[in-house]
């Protein structure tokens, strides 16, 4: 009995292994693209202890909405600045805000706000440091009643 065929060869296992590696590689440059092509940056530090609230913040988000209360709030390179009004459309008036502001892409750029009352029911806060890119603005405060009231909004600014 005879064998008949070609016979392995170093050549053989050479490009053999190198044609393995290099599908391998060209695979991780593709999945890699994709990553990072789709990536839009949102970063947070504790996101399991944020899934776990997210009951409480349905639950606030309707005890907001129980108070009808209408708000406008808008970001700016300086400051950002918040218009409440009631069911009614009269100015929310007299209330102790706070907030913070996170970057989005920017994690050790969050500053805090503190929040003056530039007229009846329009709230300001001056940045410490005037902000572009993409950001979330986090405003707390209560109601009248104690109904614990937060605004939440992202926006992006300048380019």
């Amino acid at each position: 009995m005879t064998v008949t065929g070609k016979r392995l060869t170093g050549r053989h296992v050479f490009i053999g292994v190198a044609t393995f590696f290099a599908l391998v590689t060209l695979v991780n440059v593709v999945m890699i693209s994709f990553a990072v092509g789709t990536f839009d940056g949102l970063q947070t530090d504790n996101a399991y202890n944020e899934g776990r609230s997210f009951n409480q913040t349905i639950a606030a988000a309707r005890a907001r909405a129980g108070l009808g209360w209408q708000d406008s709030l808008m970001l700016e390179p300086g400051r950002v600045t918040l218009a409440l009004a009631d069911r009614d459309g009269q100015p929310v008036s007299g209330l102790v805000l706070s907030g913070q502001l996170r970057g989005l892409t920017h994690a050790d750029a969050d500053q805090a706000l503190a929040f003056r009352e530039t007229t009846t029911g329009r709230y300001e806060a001056v940045l410490a440091r005037p902000v572009t890119g993409r950001w979330e603005v986090r405003v707390s405060t209560r109601a009248p009643d104690g109904t614990p009231v937060d605004f939440r909004q992202q926006a992006r600014v300048g380019g």
